[in-house]
């Protein structure tokens, strides 16, 4: 069960290593901590934010955008508020400053929008930095694992042989269900990387796409997927019990009988699994087209 938990716990990540990979390994995902009170009240000094670069941006985004290196703000990047389109750019004010922002800003020098903050994150990072707070924590860290070790040492060894379980054919379609959801996850997010606002994709994802963000949007639909697909495995693993009966000789008798929760989980992934593959086709089909 922890080895599946493992595996579990890996894919739901990679989803999460794909959305905030950095535009430096060739992502779109930028980190920054925001300094000084232009936005406030909603970032506060000292917050970490995350950029993510797309095609287009919107009157009333909050982006950042690079500063030529002999303006007023001295080459700085700017966290601020879209409040106008023109022909030639953006209008750009930060929400607690009383004037936009000197002359247009062209969307070329905009690196994203924001996507997520945590206040005052950014301070703790900074902290985080400091060689001396390093030095402290990679001693404590190296002292809390020579314990570790010295307690292993101490603890007898025992070698037990367990009989090798057989393969429960109820659960084989768990993680091809896991695997489709990631892999329709990626395939949009290359999509939208490539320009398309909204791939072809399920109906619920495309529900989400019309109401918000599209990056956001399917990002919100793997996780609701994904926790779908791990609460029909669970519930099917808690109910899924061999009913025994005791004969009058003493003998136990196996009683075979059909679980509608496993049975349920199991047709819920198949049907998840095809219908997936058929949106996969017209996703991958636009997406060779866009590229």
């Amino acid at each position: 069960m922890k080895s599946k938990l493992k595996i579990v716990i890996g894919i739901a990540l990679i989803p999460v290593i794909i959305y905030l990979w950095p535009s430096a390994l060739g992502g779109n995902a930028e980190f920054l901590l925001v300094q000084g009170q232009s936005m406030l009240p909603t970032i506060e000094p000292g917050s970490f934010v995350i950029i993510k670069s797309k095609p287009t941006y919107e009157i009333g985004d909050v982006v950042s955008y690079s500063t030529e290196k002999y303006s007023d703000f001295g080459g700085r990047t700017i966290v601020h508020r879209i409040i106008k389109e023109t022909n030639e750019g953006f209008i750009i004010k930060g929400d607690n400053n009383p004037k936009p922002d000197p002359g247009v800003i062209p969307p070329s020098a905009v690196r994203g929008e924001v996507v997520a903050f945590t206040p005052f994150l950014g301070y703790v990072l900074v902290l985080l930095r400091n060689p001396l707070v390093m030095g402290v924590l990679a001693v404590v860290m190296l002292m809390a694992q020579m314990k570790s070790k010295k307690k292993k040492k101490n603890l007898p060894i025992e070698i037990e042989k367990k009989p090798k379980k057989k393969k429960n054919q109820n659960y084989v379609l768990f993680l091809p269900a896991l695997m489709i959801t990631l892999f329709s996850y990626i395939i949009i997010q290359m999509s939208l990387d490539a320009g398309i606002r909204q791939p072809k994709a399920d109906p619920f994802t495309s529900f989400l796409f019309s109401i918000g963000d599209p990056y956001i949007a399917s990002t919100i639909s793997f996780a609701l997927y994904f926790l779908v697909i791990i609460g029909f495995y669970y519930w099917a693993k808690t109910s899924d019990t061999i009913p025994r009966k005791e004969l009058d000789s003493g003998a136990v008798l196996t009683l075979k009988k059909i679980n509608p929760v496993v049975s349920g989980a199991r047709i819920v992934w198949l049907l998840f699994i095809i219908l997936e593959i058929i949106f996969l086709i017209g996703s991958l089909q636009e997406l060779r087209a866009a590229l």
